[in-house]
């Protein structure tokens, strides 16, 4: 049985130890999965390169399609550290490139595969240079489209579409709720509630299988 569980958060929320933390428990217990970071390899490299976000919003679905034809769609269980969900806060949202049309277009093309559960890990600690305000605005800002990206994005769309219904807004609005549905917040404030994230990760996909 195929089984995909993403986990998202704005950089420095915990998500990739906290994915760790479930992989190695699932693990111990003798359950196999398979872990994907995104991006990988190459596509990574590019990242730490300064390609613009243009560039970047292509690569990084290209990197998905890469991605999905390795994986086993019958019988995996997945783990991964980030998805889509990233290119839709870091390059549509916060970048602004493109438009919601363009956006719905690039997901069908990639083909994304049923989905159990997204993680979205939150924490109020921001990284880096605290005393540089414009880091923090944009930090905070990154948090807060995380927590609350179905409500931007159908505002987004209504306002781009000035209201109006499209042939494709139906698809894309349900899509929207089927985010809002899967989404899990995953609050990481301390060490304990760390730690608390991991089980109650792992009791959701021990749960479902």
């Amino acid at each position: 049985m195929f089984m995909y569980y993403i986990f998202e958060g704005a950089d420095g929320t915990g998500k990739s130890s906290i994915m760790m933390g479930v992989y190695d428990k699932l693990e111990e217990q003798g359950i196999d999965c398979t872990y994907i970071r995104e991006p990988k390899g190459r596509f990574r490299e590019l990242l730490f390169e300064g390609i613009n976000p243009q560039s970047a919003f292509l690569v990084f679905m290209a990197d998905r399609i890469d991605t999905y034809k390795k994986i086993d769609f019958e019988n995996e269980l997945v783990l991964s550290d980030r998805s889509f969900i990233s290119s839709i806060i870091y390059q549509y949202l916060y970048e602004g490139v493109g438009n919601c049309k363009l956006l719905w277009e690039l997901l069908k093309f990639i083909q994304i595969p049923e989905i159990n559960k997204i993680f979205v890990c939150h924490s109020e600690e921001y990284y880096g240079d605290k005393s540089n305000d414009y880091d923090l605005f944009g930090q905070r800002l990154l948090r807060d489209y995380y927590l609350n990206i179905y409500d931007i994005l159908l505002d987004r769309y209504n306002v781009e579409t000035y209201h109006k219904e499209t042939s494709w807004g139906k698809e894309y609005k349900e899509f929207l709720e089927m985010i809002k549905e899967k989404k899990v917040l995953l609050t990481n404030n301390s060490e304990e509630e760390h730690k608390q994230c991991i089980e109650k990760v792992y009791n959701e996909i021990i749960g479902g299988l």
